[in-house]
């Protein structure tokens, strides 16, 4: 027998349910129904519809009003900030009339789980949320939010136990300026979203997303949108499709995939590469590239590493046209390719970089 819930806990749920109106047209959900409904005043809140108890303590622990057709605003005063023992919330699929995450989010300091997805909230994610270190998973997908101070990369950096986050159609990109943004190894899953290419567009110099499950860009373009964009690092995801476009300022491009080979990337080498006059690094291994051997990338001045192992490239490697193609090369991996014949010495007796690596 579970320990009856407490009575200001349930004072609290109650005031939360009567702070609402119950609204058939709030949940879209064919399978939504008033959860709050059966509540009632004399009851056990354990023994609610959509309430989570801890099973010796009897605090409320959980909370699951998931598509309930709730409607109505939530502030700063609601009762809902009083169960304090929560470690589950999930008010998805309801309308709550624009309004903003008050900042008294940050009273349910035991949460991990949050879930306002697709609920009718608005305006700035609050530097609050910042608060809740313990959250594992954060979802405020198809809302009329923004996300501007904190930032996405502070956000990311301060919720150290985060393992998913999901920001489709929230607003990052306004009054954005990161010159770097890494977010290897965060469990990144689909596509990179539409308003990522939006995000500070004029001053990001690093993206690193290596590592995740990324699996290509949502919005086709012929060359990433980042003008001072130096480096990309977007290897070990599930990439698949084109080959991004880097601007002339890029010197370290690395793209790879943890795909089999018939769902990696495809198609040839970008040609544009050739206008990288600053490119040093270049790694573009384990994709399913069909092409020959890029011996255009010679003329590049500070090209330093070449990795082209694991893909499609075929044919006879010619000579060098001249003594000075790649002439700061000191690591090149052409290994696992359909190449015919040999490499030419000419090729190395013109590396001679390699001699200098330290």
């Amino acid at each position: 027998m579970h320990p009856l819930c407490h009575d200001e806990e349930s004072h609290a749920l109650m005031q939360f349910k009567q702070s609402l109106a119950i609204n058939d047209s709030a949940s879209s959900d064919p399978s939504a129904y008033p959860k709050v409904a059966s509540w009632t005043v004399d009851g056990d809140c354990c023994s609610w519809d959509g309430v989570e108890c801890h099973r010796d303590s009897g605090h409320v622990i959980g909370l699951d009003l998931s598509s309930s057709c709730l409607f109505g605003s939530i502030d700063s005063n609601s009762s809902l900030f009083h169960l304090v023992h929560l470690r589950r919330l999930n008010l998805a699929g309801n309308d709550f009339n624009n309004s903003e995450i008050p900042s008294e989010i940050r009273n349910l300091s035991r949460l991990f789980d949050l879930n306002l997805s697709h609920s009718f909230f608005s305006g700035q994610i609050p530097e609050a949320i910042l608060e809740l270190s313990k959250l594992v998973s954060i979802d405020l997908r198809l809302n009329s939010l923004k996300l501007q101070k904190p930032g996405l990369q502070h956000l990311v950096e301060a919720l150290i136990n985060l393992e998913v986050l999901h920001l489709s159609d929230v607003n990052i990109s306004a009054k954005n300026h990161l010159e770097l943004l890494e977010l290897e190894q965060n469990k990144l899953e689909g596509h990179i979203p539409k308003w990522f290419m939006n995000m500070s567009t004029m001053t990001l110099e690093l993206i690193s997303l290596a590592g995740n499950f990324l699996t290509g860009f949502e919005q086709s373009f012929e060359v990433l949108p980042w003008n001072k964009l130096s480096s990309l690092n977007l290897n070990s995801n599930k990439l698949h499709g084109s080959l991004p476009t880097p601007p002339p300022t890029f010197f370290d491009y690395k793209v790879s995939t943890t795909n089999s080979p018939e769902k990696s990337q495809k198609g040839n080498i970008p040609r544009s590469l050739a206008n990288c006059a600053k490119l040093e690094i270049l790694n573009l291994e384990q994709n399913k590239i069909i092409d020959v051997f890029p011996s255009w990338l010679g003329i590049l001045p500070d090209l330093r590493v070449l990795i082209l192992r694991s893909n499609g490239l075929h044919g006879v490697i010619g000579k060098p046209r001249n003594n000075v193609e790649f002439p700061r090369v000191q690591i090149v991996d052409l290994s696992n390719n359909s190449f015919k014949g040999n490499l030419p010495l000419e090729y190395f007796r013109n590396w001679t970089a390699m001699k200098n690596v330290h």
